[in-house]
């Protein structure tokens, strides 16, 4: 064994199978896929932090808030929260099978499926939170549909999962 660290970037630290599946797809989500708005240049998934009053913690490359978006949220939904948006995370036209299907037709080797982005809401069940799929929104776990789907459709199957979380009531306090 060798004792030398290596760097987390060192062609050893790739897997093995990704040298052969070098295409692949992304399937991203949050809460705030139901909008999915952001001017251009900028992320939607970061919806929640442009929207704000507040300055996360760890956004500062961005204004807070972010004037367009707050105009275009304005005119679109009013008054609403964006947790109000959950509700409209229904998923009614959600089909792991399909997406599997859909990524072995054009060539693809893996699938990555966001499970948790920054906002804290997790598209499987979990024991820590009831910010999930399983108890609001779809009432589903999208995250064992498609890791089902796509490891019998002979895919490589993979998680994102963000250590942050906008919603946890620790976030932002540096202690």
């Amino acid at each position: 064994m060798d004792p030398t660290p290596q760097s987390p970037f060192s062609t050893r630290s790739i897997p093995t199978w990704f040298g052969q599946r070098r295409y692949g797809l992304f399937v991203h989500m949050a809460i705030a896929t139901v909008p999915g708005f952001a001017p251009v240049q900028e992320y939607a998934e970061w919806y929640w932090s442009h929207l704000s009053d507040q300055r996360l913690a760890d956004v500062v490359l961005h204004p807070a808030p972010m004037p367009e978006v707050q105009a275009w949220h304005s005119a679109h939904y009013g008054p609403r929260r964006y947790e109000d948006f959950i509700a409209g995370l229904t998923m009614e036209r959600w089909d792991a099978a399909e997406i599997a299907e859909l990524a072995v037709e054009a060539g693809m080797g893996y699938v990555i499926h966001t499970s948790k982005h920054h906002d804290g809401y997790c598209f499987f069940d979990s024991a820590l939170t009831e910010r999930t799929t399983m108890h609001s929104g779809p009432r589903r776990d999208t995250v064992g549909e498609l890791a089902v789907a796509t490891r019998g459709a002979g895919l490589v199957y993979g998680l994102y999962y963000s250590l942050l979380d906008w919603s946890h009531p620790a976030y932002g306090d540096p202690a």
